[in-house]
């Protein structure tokens, strides 16, 4: 879970915003687990529906802000609110709760019994008071807070975001994608490239009795962490959260210090007071479930109006939409060389003190399937899938696949492993398993990779071993001379280790694979053409070739330089 359970506790139990507008629709719920979106109050881990479909949130959050983007942002991006070229912008950097306080309502936290809260009527009615008169008047005592007076935060970056259709897969053409050319060349995936925030540091100091109450000395009085590591510790374990919110412009949404002073919406944003009581019609409301939409005048005066149904759900009409990601860590650069470690499969690190060059990160998007199978995401794909370096610059190239494919016939995408997989037996129903590895190429256009080699390898094929007459030792320095000028890193020692690693993914050593297989070695070429069945062979645990003997869908290729 992302949220904690104390935050659900107390979004289950805080009176919902009664000033939004919910349109028609029967918000059953008191607190703020009702929403227009989410009139029922279900439940869908630990988030609170009302932060989650609203933003800015008026109250106190758990995440982060990084990023906004806009269609109403101006043509520069912008990191203070002063600075925007557009209303909307700066409506969102003046509100985000990075450097904006929200209030919450809560026992004296020098003296108070927080008894005192969670046994009140308006606690146990799920309407504890969202407000500060409420919060006051019944005895309790109200706190501002923003983030940066915990951490050391500063404003999320708010500009434009990427134009696309909706049949281009998610693709934008770069002249709308703003704020750098590191990742160009013609039509790429909408993106954001984000610069990794640097581990905050806590904000020490007393405080004051209006904020959070909360009295700092150095970072172990905020947060210890598992392993004595402070904020450090607490940054191994991140996510992010992309919320898109499909806004409408058949009303007003927007309050008026987000609009442009000549926009004819200013100030006349949709509230409670134009909502309408479960799907009744009333002229307050711009919208309403399943309208009838009037189109003639009817035949003549003895015939009513001509009229259309419009299917239209008032719970989705103009929503958010969100994708989290799996759980990573942020870490400084690294001050010293660590070797690569097999029995933990992680790749070899170098020291990084004094590198000034950019560090890229290199994913995988996609699912198994054609086009057609996987829309609305993709076939694999790399992200970003082109990159401008300069020497110096460096790749981190690691991925997160999945085990949990839909199990389908799929064209695109053999192997497996198998599901469930024991590591030694194969079948022949369809893998829901993916597995990526990157092997390079001589030039874009083409579709077979370049040769590693250098030399001629044996095939099953071959009645002589090793027709190269080469040793193992000769065979890796003719690669290493084949690669030194058709690969980004140039070859070298360290080069050659990564280029490897990434196109075999340490299948032949890594001590996790080798453990969950029993200590088996890939299966040859000879022993993958003796089994018959191409679903069988190409499932198999052990065809490496597959990439299969990997049995976790993570996979960490280390960092390559540019050169």
């Amino acid at each position: 879970m992302h949220e904690s359970y104390d935050f659900y506790q107390l979004c289950q139990h805080t009176a919902r915003n009664e000033g939004l507008y919910t349109a028609d629709q029967r918000v059953r719920r008191n607190d703020q687990r009702g929403t227009r979106q989410n009139p029922n109050g279900n439940r869908r881990g630990l988030e609170c529906p009302e932060e989650r479909d609203y933003y800015p949130w008026w109250q106190p959050s758990p995440w982060v802000d990084a990023a906004i983007l806009t269609n109403d942002a101006g043509a520069t991006a912008c990191t203070d609110p002063d600075e925007c070229e557009t209303a909307r912008c700066k409506y969102y950097l003046d509100n985000s709760f990075n450097k904006a306080a929200k209030g919450y309502c809560d026992v004296n936290h020098n003296n108070g019994d927080v008894e005192d809260k969670t046994t009140s009527q308006a606690w146990n009615n799920r309407e504890w008071y969202n407000n500060k008169d409420d919060c006051e008047e019944e005895g309790f005592k109200w706190y501002e807070v923003a983030l940066s007076d915990v951490l050391d935060v500063g404003y999320p970056v708010c500009m434009k975001t990427g134009f696309s259709r909706v049949n281009q897969l998610g693709n934008s053409f770069d002249a709308t994608v703003n704020g750098t050319d590191d990742a160009p060349f013609g039509v790429n995936a909408n993106r954001f490239l984000w610069t990794i925030p640097d581990i905050p540091s806590v904000v020490t100091g007393a405080t004051d009795s209006t904020n959070a109450g909360f009295e700092i000395a150095d970072d172990d009085d905020y947060f210890t962490g598992n392993a004595d590591g402070a904020m450090e510790d607490a940054y191994q374990s991140c996510t992010l959260r992309v919320r898109y919110n499909l806004s409408t412009s058949d009303f007003p949404a927007w309050p008026a210090e987000a609009m442009e002073d000549a926009h004819p919406w200013k100030g006349l944003m949709v509230t409670a007071e134009n909502n309408t009581q479960n799907n009744g019609d009333g002229d307050a409301t711009p919208l309403q479930q399943d309208p009838y939409i009037y189109v003639g005048a009817g035949d003549d005066n003895s015939v009513g109006s001509q009229f259309v149904s419009l299917a239209a759900n008032t719970n989705q009409y103009a929503r958010t939409f969100q994708d989290r990601s799996y759980r990573f860590a942020i870490k400084k650069k690294p001050t010293a060389d660590a070797a690569a470690d097999n029995s933990a499969d992680t790749p070899k690190v170098n020291d990084m003190t004094g590198k000034t060059g950019k560090i890229y990160n290199v994913n995988v998007r996609g699912k198994r399937g054609n086009i057609v199978q996987t829309y609305p995401a993709v076939e694999y794909d790399f992200v970003p899938n082109s990159l401008a370096l300069d020497e110096g610059d460096m790749i981190h190239f690691q991925w997160q696949g999945s085990d949990y494919n839909p199990r389908r016939g799929c064209n695109d995408a053999e192997g497996g492993p198998p599901d469930p997989n024991d590591g030694t037996s194969t079948d022949a129903q369809n893998s829901r398993a993916d597995r990526s590895n990157i092997v390079f190429m001589d030039f874009t256009a083409a579709n077979i990779p370049m040769d590693y080699l250098g030399y001629k390898a044996a095939t099953a094929e071959d009645d002589d071993d090793n027709p190269s007459g080469l040793n193992y030792n000769a065979k890796v320095a003719m690669m290493k001379e084949t690669m030194v000028n058709n690969t980004p890193c140039g070859g070298d020692a360290d080069c050659f280790d990564s280029i490897i690693r990434l196109s075999y993914l340490n299948q032949q050593s890594d001590g996790g694979s080798l453990g969950f297989r029993d200590e088996e070695d890939c299966l040859t070429e000879a022993q993958l053409d003796n089994i018959n069945n191409q679903q069988e062979r190409e499932n198999h645990p052990l065809n490496c070739a597959k990439l299969n003997a990997k049995p976790y869908p993570y996979f960490d290729g280390g960092i390559m330089n540019a050169k």
